[in-house]
């Protein structure tokens, strides 16, 4: 089935694949209210645009369900022809780019399900791979109780605003909760250390995946069967390989991002080479260029960048087990670009 599943992708016998995140690197964050935060939405189609022209296959990696990145049509052949079972956000689809619907495959939710449009229409998910034999709601309601136990009378953390099932029937979320993960804030950088080291030893199959973002002082964690987006860029890498019964092919891959998963997802996949873009204005950049900015929220960066040596400026080269990943920091090679406008730059 899962041979069935890649097909409409193997049949192109992609050349590129892009690995792409959305909030705050391809559009503005989701949530975004503030002018400053806001950017024109025909920048992220140009963007989008520009990596089909270049020849990619382009995979969503996103913190974002499934469902928003659809298209009303797509998002209805899903549910018709294989069953997607999530409500529709309700961001509407009139004042969301196009560039962020209807890619190749969606790896939703930071990683936790992956999805392949089909040749004649719809996403079917690659059910194989998820990492739990649990419905999403035994999952969610397993989970939910142990960190409930470990959140001490309430006061460690509070939950994101869409984790809770009334608050999107009452309205006030825009969106139903993600099947396979549970986003969690915390009011400094202090409780989520704290709750890191405390949350391995009681669920060691559980995954704590930083989103934290200092300069904004936001401190939080993912909840996830799987360890971070890395997990679905590399199944999804596997399958095409496999599909094209070619042990020698090897397509060129475009990691694009701004946080700290987006990293990660760079330097562990399981590619010999590949190229991560760090778009300009990641929160990332003065932690990978200050050497004394070592510790992100209680992630420690510093045998990462002990293996970063510069090309040329704003390009950078890291070397591990006999991979290499050519690492683009926008905010110093394309200085006062942001998001999709440095991506453009690139592209072009």
């Amino acid at each position: 089935m899962d041979k069935q599943i890649y097909l409409p992708i193997t049949q192109s016998r992609p050349k590129k694949i892009a690995f792409v995140d959305i909030d705050s690197t391809l559009s503005s964050h989701i949530e975004a209210t503030n002018v400053s935060q806001l950017l024109d939405h025909r920048l992220t189609n140009k963007a989008r645009r520009l990596l089909e022209e270049r020849g990619y296959i382009i995979a969503f990696i996103t913190s974002r369900t499934e469902e928003m990145l659809m298209s009303i049509k797509e998002y209805n052949l899903s549910v018709k022809k294989y069953q997607l079972n999530r409500p529709l956000s309700r961001f509407t689809k009139e004042n969301t780019p196009q560039g962020t619907l209807d890619p190749h495959i969606i790896a939703s939710s930071t990683g936790g399900k992956i999805f392949v449009r089909q040749g004649d229409g719809g996403y079917i998910e690659d059910v194989s791979y998820r990492n739990s034999s649990l419905s999403p709601f035994e999952w969610r309601t397993k989970t939910m109780n142990l960190l409930t136990k470990l959140n001490t009378n309430g006061s460690l953390f509070v939950y994101s605003s869409i984790e809770h099932v009334e608050d999107f029937h009452n309205g006030s979320s825009k969106v139903f909760p993600p099947d396979y993960r549970i986003q969690i804030q915390f009011r400094n950088p202090a409780d989520l250390i704290s709750f890191k080291k405390v949350f391995k030893q009681y669920e060691p199959e559980l995954y704590a995946i930083n989103d934290s973002w200092p300069q904004e002082h936001k401190y939080a964690l993912y909840i996830s069967p799987v360890p971070g987006k890395f997990e679905a860029a590399n199944r999804i890498l596997s399958m095409i390989k496999k599909d094209t019964n070619d042990p020698l092919y090897l397509p060129e891959i475009l990691f694009v991002g701004d946080s700290l998963p987006d990293i990660y997802e760079a330097i562990y996949s399981t590619c010999k080479t590949s190229t991560l873009f760090l778009v300009g204005g990641s929160r990332m950049t003065p932690y990978l260029l200050d050497p004394k900015k070592n510790d992100f929220v209680g992630d420690d960066l510093k045998g990462i960048k002990k293996e970063m040596k510069m090309v040329s400026l704003g390009v950078y080269e890291y070397r591990h087990a006999n991979r290499i990943c050519t690492i683009i920091v926008s905010d110093e090679k394309y200085p006062g670009l942001v998001g999709p406008e440095s991506l453009i730059e690139y592209l072009s």
